[in-house]
């Protein structure tokens, strides 16, 4: 994290926090007052409580702190508990022992004007302020030291996070960012087997089909590099298979073709939609009463089928999803099972029913401990080759024209015309993939700063 911090006359005994406030705009308001300033800086975070730290140990002469600015994320009121309370606020995780902290506590004025900032008279307030407490210092009141900040990479994300979206029209590539997802954002917790795992909730993995992939094969061997590409084939066949299997319990394939409840459950689904495209309703359940008392009871526990014109969507509900281990087996398998489903359907209907979306839905995403390493080594792999990659957003493109903004769908024809001005932008790009977004931000900052 960089400083954001800019130092105009060393001898002041004054420091400004601007917290959320750009420094700049409170620098040029205070004009000829700025002189008396010695450092002024943001705080966007109660974490940045540290970097303020540092700024101040460094900085022996100041003996003078005035939080002026918007307090957006509490990173104000923690400063000011620190500083008039003497102790470490909720929520703020400090680097160096307290005994060390408490010398520039000890040495150091707050005043608190937050209540000013934003208001007709909160300029001349600060000024005023900034005259009433200014001193040109000679000698510094407390040792100048240059404290080391070496920051403890987090093991978990501190808070479990819900509701991820993720889409590319590469399964190899979807995996990863999965990976990618988990690892960055998991939430480090224990598992019923005994192994502490990451994991994030509700992570929502769309494969944008629509005639991209012409050989499956191709994704075999695509994942032979990183995994045994015998257990893509072996999965399939268990899929796949109606049969019992003696080792085991249960297979997806028994619970989809032979259930003991609801029978062929595939041949429902290409039934129901074959008399009835439209419908909603033809969905197969893979979890049963008697798997609440089981020790192994099904990951996969819904498919659901839908159509849309000549496109069949096939959308999966895994429970529980080991993202590492078991995620590129599952969804090769429901890719090729969407396929099987589509090929009845095309019989059924008479005409060509092609695959659109496979829509896998991981109600928990994790990756165990024992795949980390793996995973970390497979992420410094492929992330290079990931980041440059261009991904189509099928919502369509956005096109600068003459003062407006125009959405064409992929085929050209318009969808939408808008102002081109940044509220109207910034709701629109919600909607749109999280890179397309951020190519559009990029674009409309670089039209303005042209005119």
């Amino acid at each position: 994290m960089k400083m954001d911090i800019k130092i105009m006359n060393p001898s002041s005994n004054i420091a400004i926090c601007t917290l959320w406030a750009k420094k700049e705009l409170v620098l040029k308001a205070l004009r000829e007052t700025q002189k008396m300033v010695n450092i002024i800086g943001t705080l966007y975070t109660v974490y940045g409580i540290n970097y303020l730290l540092k700024t101040l140990a460094k900085h022996g002469k100041i003996d003078t702190l005035i939080v002026f600015g918007p307090d957006l994320s509490g990173s104000g009121k923690a400063l000011i508990t620190l500083f008039k309370e003497e102790r470490v606020p909720k929520g703020l995780r400090l680097i160096w022992e307290w005994d060390k902290v408490k010398k520039i506590v000890n040495t150091v004025k707050m005043i608190d004007l937050r209540h000013a900032y934003g208001s007709k008279e909160g300029i001349r307030v600060l000024k005023e302020t900034i005259k009433e407490n200014f001193r040109h210092m000679e000698r510094s009141v407390r040792d100048e030291e240059d404290w080391k900040l070496e920051e403890v990479k987090l093991r978990s994300f501190p808070v479990p996070l819900a509701g991820f979206y993720i889409h590319d029209g590469d399964l190899f590539y979807l995996w990863f960012k999965a990976v990618y997802l988990v690892m960055k954002y998991g939430f480090l917790k224990e598992s019923e087997y005994g192994e502490i795992q990451k994991e994030v909730i509700g992570l929502l993995s769309v494969l944008e089909v629509y005639d991209r992939i012409k050989d499956v094969n191709n994704i075999i061997t695509k994942f032979s590099e990183v995994m045994n590409p015998e257990g893509f084939k072996k999965h399939v066949d268990s899929l796949l298979n109606a049969k019992d299997c003696e080792k085991v319990s249960y297979t997806y394939g028994n619970r989809l073709f032979s259930n003991d409840v609801y029978g062929d459950q595939i041949k429902y689904i290409i039934d129901k939609l074959g008399e009835r495209p439209m419908s909603r309703r033809a969905i197969a359940t893979l979890w049963l009463p008697s798997d609440r008392e089981s020790d192994t009871p099904p990951c996969l526990v819904l498919v659901q089928g839908l159509i849309s014109g000549n496109y069949y969507h096939h959308i999966t509900v895994f429970r529980s999803h080991d993202i590492f281990g078991a995620w590129p087996l599952n969804a090769y398998g429901q890719l090729i099972l969407a396929m099987k489903i589509a090929e009845g359907l095309s019989k059924k209907l008479r005409r060509g029913i092609k695959i659109g979306n496979l829509v896998i839905f991981s109600i928990s995403a994790h990756i165990y401990e024992h795949d980390w390493m793996r995973a970390e080594e497979f992420i410094q792999k492929y992330k290079d080759r990931v980041k440059v990659r261009f991904v189509p957003d099928l919502r369509g493109n956005i096109i600068f024209s003459e003062g407006r903004v125009e959405h064409r769908v992929e085929s050209g024809e318009i969808l939408n015309v808008y102002e081109e001005n940044y509220d109207e932008l910034k709701f629109e790009t919600g909607f749109l993939s999280a890179d397309h977004a951020f190519w559009l931000g990029y674009e409309y900052g670089r039209k303005r700063e042209i005119t």
